[in-house]
């Protein structure tokens, strides 16, 4: 009978969301952990691949580089399981949309809105790519800071439609 390595390719199972129960007690213990970056995600691929391709040396001393390395991605990971969630909450709703239209011809209502509601996403994604504040919530609107790049975009949009709607 044979063990199998860490560096062995692991076997393609299935893959099984989270029940509500635990996907909630994540959220909990996450608190208010933003999702990673992709240039997060980049600077940790490459921690993976130099802490795999260090000379570990003697294995009875302690190997403090490792060490470091586990403590500095242990620290990041709270936003790497926070975009895991988000990615998981996306493919839910994806696969409900997709449940919507299978065997059904969408009317040009549900095409209209569809098409609205993916470019509120679309807004709400890139408004958060450039949003260099932490803007508040009244109303229903985000608030942000005055100097924050979004602000002028918005400003623009505003005059564009021609002031308040």
């Amino acid at each position: 009978m044979s063990t199998s390595s860490q560096n062995e390719p692991a076997q393609k199972q299935a893959i099984v969301p989270l029940s509500a129960e635990r996907l909630s007690e994540i959220r909990t213990q996450l608190g208010d952990a933003k999702p990673a970056t992709d240039a997060l995600l980049v600077e940790i691929a490459q921690q993976v691949k130099d802490r795999r391709e260090h000379n570990h040396g003697d294995t009875a001393d302690w190997d403090w580089y490792c060490l470091n390395a586990s403590g500095w991605l242990g620290d990041r990971m709270p936003f790497v399981l926070r975009r895991l969630l988000d990615a998981e909450a996306e493919v839910e709703r994806l696969t409900a949309e997709l449940a919507k239209y299978v065997g059904h011809e969408p009317t040009l209502a549900e095409e209209a809105q569809y098409r609205y509601e993916q470019q509120v996403r679309y807004a709400a994604a890139l408004e958060a790519s450039i949003c260099q504040c932490e803007p508040a919530c009244e109303g229903g609107e985000y608030l942000h800071a005055a100097d924050c790049p979004v602000v002028p975009i918005q400003m623009q949009t505003f005059d564009a439609a021609g002031g308040a709607a």
